[in-house]
């Protein structure tokens, strides 16, 4: 046909690990057609609709198989290897975190670039895991005198799949603020814990400091953000294919002028539409606000689901289904 293809392996999305793990699970889901992407795509639409729940009623007694998946999944990401090893061992060994990281600077080395400066790069966003910050700021912690050279990195780290930029959403123009504060954010929790080991604590065991980060409310709070933006940015993708796609380009964040914010906004072929995560054990209708400021949004949860309106509350695990 004369079309290219070109396919990057990407680790598993959250429905594709389940059907890794629990086959069973899967027949469910494939059984929904949410296997296939127009009706996934379909479906993400319908939650809107008026009956939303003919696609998450049948779910939702796998709730409970679904969440253990998922606190799987803050661990391996959906890398096959770490997977693999967590399955069978009940573990991941420093030595499939360190492969990794051998051959992401491999990855460096080839594309001319130092690996001393991006491990200043990365230590900065690290310690911004949930803010706004400025490629400035990060020039000032790192000692980085040139400002090119960050957004040179950053671009780098996004490219391997390791970085993801979230720009400021201007509201009236319906474009991103490039001048604005970014959101930098590692999308995948095995290439998060792989990092966060190798720069905190390198002499330590990877595997019992990413479970020990999860163990805190805000640890596991901020990885399924990541996850949520990820998966967002997958979905849009999935909306218009394309070699060309940017993800900085399809998915941001929201800062008014007052300083209220939510946490993505993902651009669509029929529009914008805004996704306020709050991982947390109780919800109240504070949790809407900004949210309602828009036409419709989700709001993605921990346990919490109401739909029927503009703006449906679902459990991040099962949210994850419908992209």
């Amino acid at each position: 046909t004369g079309e290219q293809n070109h396919k990057i392996l990407l680790p598993l999305k959250f429905a594709e690990y389940v059907e890794l793990r629990r086959p069973d699970l899967h027949k469910v889901i494939s059984g929904l057609g949410l296997n296939e992407n127009s009706v996934r795509l379909k479906a993400f639409s319908d939650l809107f609709g008026e009956n939303p729940r003919k696609w998450v009623d049948p779910l939702m007694p796998l709730k409970h198989e679904f969440d253990a998946l998922f606190d799987e999944y803050l661990l391996t990401g959906g890398v096959m290897a770490a997977a693999n090893q967590l399955y069978s061992s009940k573990e991941i060994s420093n030595n499939t975190y360190e492969l990794y990281l051998q051959m992401f600077f491999g990855d460096l080395a080839r594309l001319k670039r130092e690996e001393s400066t991006a491990k200043k790069v990365i230590s900065s966003i690290l310690r911004h895991l949930q803010s706004h910050v400025g490629w400035q700021r990060i020039s000032d912690e790192t000692g980085l005198p040139s400002v090119i050279t960050i957004q040179n990195y950053a671009d780098v780290l996004q490219n391997l799949f390791v970085l993801n930029v979230y720009n400021a959403f201007d509201q009236n123009k319906k474009q991103p603020k490039h001048r604005s504060g970014k959101k930098l954010q590692m999308p995948n929790p095995f290439f998060f814990h792989a990092f966060r080991g190798y720069i905190e604590n390198p002499a330590g065991d990877y595997f019992q400091q990413a479970k020990s980060f999860l163990l805190r409310p805000e640890g596991k709070a901020a990885l399924a953000e990541f996850i949520v933006g990820d998966h967002l940015t997958r979905l849009a993708y999935n909306h218009r294919p394309s070699d060309i796609f940017d993800q900085s380009n399809f998915v941001f964040y929201v800062k008014n002028a007052q300083g209220e914010t939510i946490d993505f906004i993902a651009r669509f072929p029929n529009g914008f539409i805004p996704v306020e995560v709050k991982y947390q054990n109780n919800i109240s209708g504070s949790d809407y606000k900004n949210l309602k400021k828009f036409e419709k949004g989700i709001l993605a949860t921990k346990d919490y689901l109401d739909l029927g309106g503009q703006y449906p509350a679902l459990p991040i695990p099962l949210l994850l289904l419908f992209v």
